[in-house]
């Protein structure tokens, strides 16, 4: 909710967007630092383009054994469920920004979270996707996301 004053609006903004790229880089540490087992499908993370971001509202690039999966970062569920929002199908293209994509993981990071909580939560927002699109192609359920290597 916007206040009356438009500098307070610029600067909660501004810290928002902080706030947001600030998570963004702790996924990407919990990688260099979590002492976790990674499932076998994931082959590694990287940093989402401008132009991914812009078009699909992407954050992070997840290499897979099925192809590239995409990972929206949010700060919080009701940040996360707005986001949701502007990317449904049935949004005009210019309220959504022709962004819609079902295949992008929103994972959900605060502030405090160890770099084994924010991987964890990572995997298990990307093997939601990785599973959808594994339906979608009537690949065989034996290529289980729970597999461990």
């Amino acid at each position: 909710m916007k206040s009356s004053d438009p500098l307070f609006d610029l600067l909660c903004g501004r810290a928002a967007v902080r706030r947001g790229f600030d998570h963004e880089w702790d996924v990407m540490r919990a990688f260099d630092v979590a002492h976790i087992e990674t499932p076998f499908w994931f082959l590694g993370i990287n940093w989402a383009t401008p132009e991914m971001d812009l078009e699909r509202g992407t954050d992070l690039v997840v290499e897979s054994d099925i192809g590239l999966l995409y990972l929206q970062v949010k700060s919080s569920l009701c940040i996360a469920e707005k986001f949701l929002r502007k990317q449904a199908p049935d949004r005009p293209a210019r309220q959504s920004r022709g962004r819609y994509n079902k295949y992008i993981a929103v994972v959900i990071i605060e502030d405090g979270l160890s770099p084994e909580v924010i991987c964890a939560r990572v995997f298990k927002s990307l093997a939601k996707i990785r599973d959808r699109l594994l339906a979608e192609r009537s690949i065989d359920p034996a290529v289980s996301s729970t597999t461990e290597r």
